[in-house]
């Protein structure tokens, strides 16, 4: 099913052409302020979810510490695939992107 659009006129045909041009405007000015405040919320909503990925919890702790000791076997073996693995373990875009998001908000 196609999604509906924004008539360019109204269809109605007792109404005069001022009131055709007129109620055109009010629905395509009621459509815009939709989209802005969608837009919002799903700027809020990313603000939100990258704060949160951003948060010092237990979770962070943990897989730093096992990308660490991961890091460390690697280094002692003189493993490259193991020391970039370590790199894929370890949680360190939430707190990049947080930083990003904080201080490149204007």
């Amino acid at each position: 099913m196609a999604a509906a659009s924004v008539p360019s006129t109204v269809g109605v045909p007792f109404l005069s052409e001022n009131k055709k041009k007129e109620l055109t405007k009010k629905i395509i000015d009621a459509r815009n302020e939709w989209l802005q405040t969608a837009s919002n919320i799903r700027v809020e909503q990313v603000a939100e979810e990258v704060g949160a990925g951003a948060a010092f919890t237990i979770d962070y702790l943990m897989f730093t510490s096992c990308a660490a000791c991961v890091a460390a076997i690697g280094l002692a073996s003189d493993s490259a695939t193991t020391t970039i693995a370590s790199m894929l373990i370890s949680p360190v875009m939430g707190p990049v992107m947080g930083f990003y998001l904080r201080y490149n908000d204007s």
